[in-house]
Order: C-alpha cells, then structure tokens, then sequence
C-alpha cells in the first residue's frame, strides 16, 4: 500500500513519506508531515474510493480487494493465464508501444510463476480504471497530504486554547497571594478580597501590582471550528473529484451554479471509470470466456442522480 521496493530503491508513484524521507536526508524540510496522521487519511481515503465499484461474475478464485487496489494505485491490474492456477488477476509492469502510443506488453514476475512480455490482446488482458492507465493514487496521496496539514493545526489550536495566564510574582507572599486568589476565582466565588499587607508594595510605585502578568486572548489562537469546516470541505472535494458520494452540511447554501458543477463534475468522473472499466471486462472475456462485469455501486448511483436533481430543482 506504501509503493514497491525494487534494487534499493521505491518505484513511483511516491507517497509523502518516501519524498520526506529523501528529503530530509541532504535538505531537512521547514513543513513536517506527521507520518502517522498522514497514514491515516491514506488509509481512510483509499477506503472510501473502492466503494463505487460493484462486481459481478468475478471468479471465486480471485481476491477483489487485489483488483481493486491494483487499480485505484496503479490505474491497471493485468489478467493472465498460468498453468498452475488458472486465469489471475497480476499487477505487472508495461512496456512496448502500440499503434496508438499505449503500453502493448505485460511482464510479470511473482515468487510462484514468471510470464515476461506478453503480448496484451493475445497473451493477457489488462482490466484498466482509467484510460491513462494512472489510478487514483496521486489524488488519495494529495488530499491525505492536505487532511494531515489540516489535522495538525486543529491538535494545534487546542492546545493553544489552554494557554491563558502567566503571572510573575515579586516575592513568596506575592505568589501565595494570586495562587489562593485563583483557587477562590476557580471555584465560584464572585468576590475575592485579600489582605493588601500581604504584597509587597514598592513604596515609589504604590499603585502598580507586586507582579507581572501574561495574559493571551485564547479566541486570537482558537480556530477549531475554522479547521473542522476546513477538513469536511477537503472531503467534499475529494469525494466530488473521485466521485463518491458525501453527505455535505453546507448543502443548504449551495446556489445554483455551485450545484450544477458539483453534479456535472462528481458524475462525469465515476462514469468515466465504470465505463472504462467494462470495456476492458469486455475484452477480458472475449479472451477468456468470462461473464466479468461491474457497473456503479447503487449508493453512488444514487448519489450522482440526487445531485443532479437537486441542481434542476434549484
């Protein structure tokens, strides 16, 4: 799920923690990535996209959570012929260049089997997500970089809230004096009188307080809610540019304008996947005598046709 490590190095796509790790080697970066936070917007994310793909006639034998993430990170998974198990679902590396400038050869090499360079069409068939054969890795990785930024400043504001008061007494008395003064504050009490002896007031300055105060306005540094609203609209985008449906609290103030694009943008995107994904179940089984098929999970579908609804009705 993290790339794939071949000859000591990673092969792309690289995700925030490969290039952090690069990076910070010869040139350490001012911006740090929390890695766990990071890990788990990506895992969240990846989660959510392989909600829209719903099989049919997939053969008992094969894993679909190895096709679906073969396809949302690479864009392709490659269907081979093996002797030992049948036809199998392989993500492979692509090579050769076809009549229309694509990859025309798939090699893959396993620990249980090697088939180099087959002849896509002929000797495999490649089951692709999208028509550049490039996933949706690049998205999951670019909005699980932003959902980790954003989740970073709300730890941080949350405990800037808890900073208020620092207070700098002259002397031991003084210092007593403010401690109970608080406590009593603390506790209710709407009136807090104390001994005036009990300070040690300077004699040429008799009106200034024995001490020093520290005092941050707390709403100055409190953005909680700003970077709340801030992480649910990256997930409405995300969902949008993906295709997936979200449930968007803001949808009461969306105009009209805003609602067309939402719905023309979400829809076009997951129908162009869908689409593209059952022309190569088409050709999958033309070659192998499969019944493989998958069409838009009904609550995506669902979705979709909500939005543009929605949109008409504005």
């Amino acid at each position: 799920m993290y790339g794939t490590y071949t000859g000591g190095s990673w092969s792309p796509p690289y995700t925030a923690d490969q290039i952090s790790g690069y990076n910070g080697a010869y040139n350490p970066a001012g911006v740090k990535i929390d890695s766990y936070t990071y890990r788990y917007f990506l895992r969240d994310l990846y989660q959510r996209v392989g909600y829209f793909m719903d099989w049919s006639g997939m053969p008992d034998t094969w894993l679909q959570d190895y096709v679906n993430f073969s396809l949302i990170y690479c864009g392709y998974c490659g269907v081979i012929p093996t002797d030992q198990y049948g036809v199998i679902p392989q993500w492979g590396t692509l090579s050769g260049w076809g009549i229309y400038q694509q990859p025309n050869r798939l090699s893959c090499v396993n620990t249980y089997f090697q088939r180099p360079l087959m002849l896509i069409g002929e000797d495999c068939e490649l089951l692709r997500l999208t028509p550049d054969l490039r996933g949706l890795w690049d998205v999951i990785d670019f909005y699980a970089v932003k959902l980790s930024l954003v989740s970073k400043a709300f730890d941080m504001s949350a405990i800037s809230s808890k900073v208020s008061y620092a207070i700098a007494a002259k002397n031991r008395a003084a210092s007593q004096t403010i401690k109970a003064i608080m406590d009593k504050a603390q506790a209710g009490e709407p009136l807090v009188v104390f001994d005036k002896a009990a300070l040690d007031i300077d004699a040429d300055y008799p009106d200034k307080a024995p001490w020093w105060e520290f005092h941050r306005d707390v709403h100055e540094g409190l953005i909680l809610e700003e970077t709340l609203d801030a992480m649910e609209r990256l997930y409405h985008q995300f969902c949008s540019v993906v295709g997936i449906p979200y449930a968007d609290k803001r949808q009461e103030r969306t105009v009209e304008l805003q609602a067309r694009q939402d719905a023309g943008g979400t829809q076009s995107r997951v129908t162009q996947m869908i689409d593209t994904l059952e022309r190569s179940c088409r050709r999958v089984n033309a070659l192998y005598g499969l019944n493989l098929h998958v069409k838009m999970r009904g609550g995506a579908a669902d979705a979709a046709g909500t939005d543009s609804e929605q949109s008409d009705a504005v």
